[in-house]
């Protein structure tokens, strides 16, 4: 539904926002199509659109759904570090999986300690 009117939007000529990438990305994630949110937010960059905060973490959770996409979750991690949103989107997304797979997932945590180690993020200590 959401990419249909995405679509729509697209053949009369309405120029997508990051808030409507943000929805199409959210609707493949939790239809479970982990691969078309990452394709979205792929072309939403490659179409000259900024990603809000709200995209980032709309995506940031589709990873966390997903479970087999680690490193796509780092590198996406990675790069909102000149964004300047990275110490943000961290903590938020920090939280989400603290509260809701942690104890289901511990691959989940090891890259989390590993990207935390590598960019020597002090408050992911103090929530852990």
């Amino acid at each position: 539904m959401a990419y249909d009117v995405f679509l729509k939007m697209k053949k009369v000529d309405i120029k997508p926002t990051s808030h409507s990438y943000t929805a199409v990305i959210h609707a493949y994630a939790v239809s479970g199509w982990y691969e078309k949110a990452y394709a979205a937010f792929e072309n939403m960059i490659r179409e000259g659109i900024q990603p809000s905060i709200e995209t980032y973490t709309t995506l940031l959770d589709a990873f966390r759904r997903d479970g087999d996409n680690k490193m796509e979750l780092v590198k996406v991690l990675a790069a909102l570090q000149p964004v300047g949103l990275l110490f943000e989107i961290f903590n938020i997304w920090l939280q989400i999986i603290m509260l809701s797979t942690l104890k289901k997932n511990l691959y989940s945590l090891y890259y989390l300690c590993n990207f935390a180690l590598y960019f020597k993020f002090s408050a992911f200590y103090v929530l852990l």
